[in-house]
């Protein structure tokens, strides 16, 4: 128990202790409160002996965000007197050390922390270090190098996690299911069982193993396990009911991001801002996520609802005005969800589809890890691969499709815009296979095509559209579409989210006019297909190191100062002493 420390100024109505100054930090990250923020982060400073490795491991979550690098450095100099540091503790000064971007610091506090955490998560943290520092791959091989079986349901996860980061999802259900047998009661591995189910393109068989083993596994956890399954499922209606019960029962907070996504999609649009107001006054809610919520995805489909509402007026039943689906996200989702053919047959081998697979890296080099996911895609036998980078894809665009095209490309405000636009323009003019550079092949690209005159998307059990893997035929009028909508938003530099402006949002509003224009002709030439079927030959976004950066382009990571880099490299400093093991 923490001991009561006498507060640093007198206005403190209650006797502050740690437990109190992290929530008071918290809070005033929430509002936004600056000066009271460094107060109390100042005054855990002075107190940081008293921490323990959990609550030091907060402390430098809180200085970081707040962005005070000589707090975090104090933080990280007191972590780096402790002999012996908890695993939760050594994984968070391990990620500063990725922050650092400077790999032969963080190959030295990998050792370095290794040797302080306790034996028994000794394997644990190597392990955990290593998928963020080298990947999943060798993550697993050093897995397998560490044990040689199981001896907890913690070191099963953990197993079964680096199988599903590989693109073995479905190995990872075997030894999963096997693992369930030996640990009945294991919450943890019911839910990574459940989430290799989903990876592995089978939410079906997901459902079946949890109805026959539902009686093993404590009550608690079961609405979870079955909503994950159901919303893979496109279940949405009874995946809502679901949540709506839990934060009844007081069991998840009223301001949950999942049921805001739900009821978006669904339309509902007063429960929808009552949960986003719950989800906004909750303390726990972080400064920078709220700053940024009307561009984030749920951020994005309140707005898009919101101003459905204000245009549609008192009409219902209809489809939205065709205007209004190219520009606006809800009214495209509807469109999608009345039109009966977005579930169509099961999609055939096909023999005259254009074999084109080709990708986009802005870069001629490319990180090393990324070229091993690149790889499954190359040398696929039928198949023509190429890969372009931004100036050959400039160029191509120049002499293919016209200096507009090409000014549009340049003129993309960032890498994810370059490669969005420049894809539209390939599957148009050749047609073929588009994948996402991060995305692995863990199958047969023959059995992701139609009958060569199809385009295929796949949809997000909430509404939208994924763009990370495309199929089409030369010239469809869907992509056409597409490239007219993002062309104009470029050239006229619109300040829209990456996301809407020419990402899957734009793929959505683009397919869904498609369809609402010529629904004949989408009948016969577009297969919408649930995005669980993509997961059986394709594993999307890969966990590779380069995303723990800055210089990823999605990233959440901040670079940090000096300060730290100085106070990492003095914890190196200290004395290795290795904890004995008693047999």
């Amino acid at each position: 128990m923490s001991a009561t420390i006498q507060p640093v100024k007198p206005d403190h109505a209650l006797p502050m202790t740690q437990e109190r100054a992290l929530a008071l930090a918290n809070l005033y990250i929430k509002v936004k409160d600056e000066t009271k923020l460094r107060s109390i982060l100042s005054w855990l400073a002075d107190h940081l002996p008293d921490l323990s490795d959990g609550q030091i491991g907060q402390f430098l979550r809180l200085a970081g965000s707040a962005g005070h690098a000589d707090l975090v450095a104090r933080g990280i100099s007191q972590a780096g007197t402790r002999m012996l540091i908890e695993l939760t503790l050594a994984m968070a000064l391990f990620r500063l050390a990725i922050e650092m971007e400077d790999k032969s610091l963080a190959v030295e506090m990998k050792s370095a922390l290794g040797d302080r955490v306790a034996p028994t998560f000794e394997a644990q943290f190597r392990i955990e270090a290593s998928l963020l520092l080298d990947g999943p791959h060798k993550a697993l091989e050093l897995a397998r190098s560490l044990r040689k079986r199981a001896t907890s349901p913690e070191a099963a996860v953990q197993s079964a996690q680096l199988l599903i980061d590989t693109g073995q999802a479905r190995l990872a259900s075997r030894y999963l299911r096997l693992c369930a047998r030996r640990w009945p009661a294991a919450p943890r591995i019911a839910l990574v069982l459940v989430r290799s189910f989903v990876q592995a393109g089978d939410p079906d068989g997901g459902l079946h193993w949890l109805e026959a083993n539902e009686h093993r596994l404590p009550a608690k956890n079961v609405p979870d396990l079955r909503r994950t399954l159901l919303i893979a499922q496109g279940q949405i209606d009874e995946a809502m009911k679901l949540l709506e019960s839990e934060i009844e029962a007081g069991q998840r907070p009223a301001g949950d991001t999942l049921l805001l996504q739900i009821y978006c999609s669904k339309g509902c649009l007063k429960e929808a801002e009552e949960v986003a107001a719950a989800l906004r006054n909750d303390p726990r809610f972080p400064k920078r996520k709220g700053a940024h919520f009307g561009i984030s995805v749920p951020g994005v489909a309140l707005n898009e609802l919101r101003l459905y509402n204000l245009v549609k007026g008192s009409h219902s039943g209809a489809l939205p005005d065709p205007s209004l689906t190219e520009t606006n996200l809800h009214a495209a989702s509807v469109v999608l969800d009345q039109w009966t053919s977005r579930e169509a047959s099961q999609v055939v081998r096909a023999d005259s589809l254009s074999r084109n697979i080709f990708q986009y890296w802005n870069t001629s080099t490319r990180p090393p890890e990324l070229a091993q996911i690149m790889q499954t895609w190359q040398n696929v036998p039928g198949w023509t691969y190429s890969c372009l980078d931004k100036p050959t894809a400039k160029k191509w665009l120049g002499d293919t499709f016209g200096a507009t095209h090409a000014r549009a490309f340049v003129l993309a405000r960032h890498v994810a815009e370059e490669s969005d636009f420049f894809r539209l323009c390939r599957l148009y003019h050749s047609g073929g296979i588009y994948a996402d550079a991060d995305d692995m092949l863990t199958g047969d690209p023959n059995d992701l095509v139609g009958d060569g005159q199809k385009l295929i998307v796949y949809r997000e059990p909430l509404g939208m559209l994924a763009n990370n893997v495309i199929i089409a035929p030369p010239g469809h009028a869907a992509i056409g579409r597409a490239i007219d909508m993002a062309m104009a938003a470029l050239l006229a530099r619109d300040n829209d989210s990456i996301w809407s402006k020419t990402g899957p949002g734009l793929l959505t509003r683009a397919v869904a006019a498609h369809v609402q224009a010529a629904p004949e002709d989408a009948a016969t030439d577009t297969i919408v297909l649930p995005q669980y079927r993509l997961h059986r030959n394709v594993h999307p976004h890969m966990k590779l190191p380069y995303k723990n950066t800055s210089r990823y382009w999605n990233s959440q990571a901040v670079r940090q100062q000096d300060a730290v880099s100085l106070a990492l490299q003095a914890v190196l400093d200290v004395p290795k002493m290795k904890i004995p093991t008693f047999s």
